[in-house]
């Protein structure tokens, strides 16, 4: 399980990242990830190997990001003491991050919102041949 999580820490990392110049326009749609998010369950759909499948319930949270106006962000894992920090940037239907000190940044979709409070965001793991992710996030 523990294996599953930084799989899923790293894989939100990359899917949550972009290096590049923010567009004119994209800081509308950043604005409104602005603030502190948690994400108690996860779920993996699709996988080639059946028991990757399912949905992973944490308690009190499995990532909690918080995500500034000015496009930097802040992930912790639960159980992690050391948070993950580097800039994320957003369009109409991508959201990208971009970890500090890496180079390799990547874009990832789709994301959606229902209401001002919660978000979900699907990615894709090379590490999990198959499987789709989708994390639900609530505002704090």
């Amino acid at each position: 399980m523990k294996q599953f999580l930084i799989l899923l820490l790293l894989s939100a990392s990359i899917t949550l990242v972009n290096c590049g110049d923010d567009k004119d326009g994209d800081a509308d749609f950043l604005a409104q990830f602005v603030g502190t998010w948690q994400s108690s369950n996860i779920t993996a759909a699709g996988c080639n190997d059946p028991e990757e499948n399912g949905t992973l319930n944490c308690d009190p949270f499995c990532f909690e990001i918080t995500i500034t106006a000015n496009g930097t962000y802040s992930l912790l894992e639960s159980g992690s003491q050391s948070p993950e920090t580097g800039t994320i940037t957003a369009t109409e239907t991508t959201v990208t991050i971009c970890e500090t000190g890496e180079t390799n940044c990547d874009s990832q979709d789709p994301y959606s919102f229902s209401g001002e409070n919660t978000f979900s965001i699907t990615f894709t793991d090379e590490d999990s041949p198959g499987c789709q992710f989708t994390a639900v996030f609530n505002r704090q």
